[in-house]
């Protein structure tokens, strides 16, 4: 089982709980004791979001220093609907982990490790026992995005309205086309993530068609695939790990991509 992760720290964070977790495992089959819900204590940085276990990393750091925040990430499993999850918690049982002393962007990145972690799990789902679970996910891969998949929709980004869209257009040949986000899509993407209480992104793929027509196509990403929405509120239709693959299918219409001018 393998997930693509594009953002270093966050991948760096998702092999050190595995390590953690194989750890665990490898002890509880050595002495033959059953699987249960087990807490994993960790240190998270509160500037960068970066996590740190002192029995895994030849690393030294002043956990003591204020930068240092302990938590802990449990494992559970829900015998009824046989699902593993994880979840973080200050004292590996039922308080809430206070993100508070978190910057920003510590907080956003404890936050997409743990949808990444939450992601493996979902994909075992099916009828197996926690310990199964437990024994494949301890074999998942933590995989680099490659790199055009990571700098598609940053280097096509344009802060652009319906206006400002055909102005970048004018001019530009048929098949010209790039990336924004349009009212529709902003408002999309706030329903869908409460709908299904996860996050979700919507962006707009905006391009030129034949006699100046101006086409635009939302896509959604959730759980890790890209998608053509078409109004299915559940988003029930295939997807595809990558954005390349996604437009594939519209190759003779997408011909010229606009870089945004920072680049």
């Amino acid at each position: 089982m393998r997930v693509r992760v594009a953002d270093k720290l966050i991948r760096n964070n998702i092999q050190l709980f595995l390590e953690l977790v194989k750890k665990v495992e490898l002890k509880r089959q050595h002495s033959g004791a059953p699987v249960t819900e087990h807490s994993f204590p960790v240190y998270v940085n509160v500037a960068s979001g970066k996590l740190f276990a002192p029995d895994l990393v030849k690393e030294h750091y002043d956990l003591s220093a204020k930068e240092w925040k302990q938590l802990q990430i449990q494992n559970r499993f829900d015998p009824m609907k046989q699902e593993l999850y994880f979840e973080v918690t200050s004292d590996g049982q039922t308080e809430t982990f206070s993100y508070s002393e978190l910057t920003e962007v510590a907080f956003r990145a404890l936050d997409e490790t743990m949808k990444v972690l939450n992601h493996l799990a979902h994909q075992l789902q099916g009828p197996s026992d926690f310990a199964t679970k437990i024994q494949v996910i301890c074999k998942a891969e933590v995989i680099p995005t490659p790199e055009k998949e990571q700098n598609l929709v940053y280097a096509l980004w344009h802060h652009a309205d319906r206006q400002e869209a055909e102005v970048l257009l004018k001019g530009k040949p048929v098949g010209t086309y790039f990336f924004r986000k349009d009212p529709y899509a902003a408002l999309l993407e706030t329903e869908l993530s409460a709908q299904h209480q996860k996050s979700i992104q919507c962006i707009t793929l905006t391009f030129l068609e034949q006699d100046g027509k101006i086409t635009d196509m939302t896509l959604v990403h959730v759980d890790h695939a890209w998608k053509f929405y078409n109004d299915d509120v559940t988003l029930s239709m295939p997807g595809s790990e990558e954005v390349q693959q996604l437009l594939q299918p519209l190759n003779d219409r997408l011909r010229y991509p606009l870089y945004h001018s920072k680049l």
